[in-house]
């Protein structure tokens, strides 16, 4: 049984609509392949946390909601053997960066709230999540006027949702 299913039985099907689609995903797997992005922030534990810590090694997940938080730890530590802490964004130093940051939190509120941080968390990419959304997406293309983004048709997925990638700082290959 693939992952995801193993995922969706354990929180239950409603899950689907909130969680991270497989489309953006995927994505993102391809993505972090192809530049060799080495560490990876998660924000908004989930799907997203189980794909990236069996994606890469070096991952820090946070969250805004503890209970959610708590229940992603122990999905990870049962059913994949994962011992891992998801703490909150405020917790992680303002000094370092990450390669990639998935850009997910529960809801759009949390999202704008901590976007200024996540922005400054990032080196190279941000994926952000559910730019279909009106006024989440004006406000992503006002904040991110100085760097690329690129909306993605390709992580559309059966709900409608769609994702955009922030980029940042395109560093060489192999770098």
């Amino acid at each position: 049984m693939k992952i995801s299913e193993l995922y969706f039985n354990e929180f239950g099907e409603d899950q689907r609509s909130m969680a991270c689609s497989l489309e953006s995903l995927h994505f993102c797997g391809r993505l972090i392949d192809k530049f060799h992005l080495k560490t990876i922030l998660d924000a908004g534990s989930g799907l997203s946390s189980v794909f990236f810590h069996r994606h890469a090694a070096q991952v820090t997940s946070v969250d805004d909601n503890e209970m959610w938080a708590k229940k992603t730890m122990e999905f990870l530590t049962n059913t994949l053997s994962i011992q891992t802490e998801i703490t909150s964004i405020q917790a992680i130093k303002t000094d370092i960066e990450f390669d990639f940051v998935f850009y997910d939190y529960g809801d759009i509120e949390t999202r704008i709230f901590y976007f200024k941080t996540a922005l400054n968390l990032t080196r190279r990419f941000m994926y952000i999540d559910d730019v279909h959304v009106p006024f989440y997406r004006k406000f992503i293309e006002t904040r991110c006027s100085k760097y690329i983004l690129k909306f993605l048709p390709e992580t559309q997925d059966s709900y409608g949702r769609l994702g955009a990638l922030l980029i940042k700082d395109i560093l060489p290959l192999g770098t």
